[in-house]
């Protein structure tokens, strides 16, 4: 029997079919990979203000009889512990004219309000105002990207404005997160 072509392939009723061509690549105007949070080393006494905080919760839980209380507590308490304990993951990012790719995410341009760059700190970080209810901002590494390199592409595409720091991320930040 003939073999077939390295370009084809057996379709289901056994014939065979040209393989599609791949897809040119896409134009990427920037890329950089980042850590998705900032590894601090944490002293041993570190686990006591959690540890008394989730302690005297749960004396409080016990104390009202609520015991699915006193259950999320010890919970949310271990899942902080494994949390802090856990390698932080590289986030690879990059922005073609269509829209940002993080990680696994594609966000649109069409479906980003607007970006700030929080380049005060020590970690500079990009922020994306998302057009969705839940969690409207986007925060992202930049790691070694210098952050105007950044402001100069997304100013082609999207409008930058100043984003508040919320103080949960503030909070997060001073536990190290």
């Amino acid at each position: 029997a003939p073999r077939p072509h390295p370009s084809s392939r057996q379709t289901e009723e056994g014939r065979t079919a040209p393989i599609a061509a791949p897809a040119p690549e896409k134009q990427v105007l920037l890329e950089w990979s980042a850590p998705e949070y900032e590894t601090q080393k944490l002293v041993p006494y570190w686990y006591l203000w959690p540890g008394a905080a989730t302690l005297a919760l749960i004396i409080l839980g016990i104390a009202v009889q609520s015991f699915f209380f006193v259950t999320f507590c010890a919970l949310a308490f271990v899942v902080i512990v494994m949390y802090v304990k856990r390698a932080p993951r590289e986030i690879h990012c990059a922005v073609d004219p269509k829209g940002i790719l993080i990680g696994r995410a594609f966000y649109r341009f069409s479906d980003v309000k607007s970006f700030a760059i929080f380049d005060e700190e020590a970690r500079p970080e990009l922020s994306l105002e998302i057009d969705r209810i839940s969690a409207p901002y986007l925060r992202v590494p930049l790691g070694d990207m210098h952050p105007n390199r950044v402001r100069a592409v997304l100013t082609d595409f999207l409008p930058e404005e100043k984003h508040k720091d919320f103080i949960s991320d503030q909070i997060a930040r001073s536990f190290g997160f």
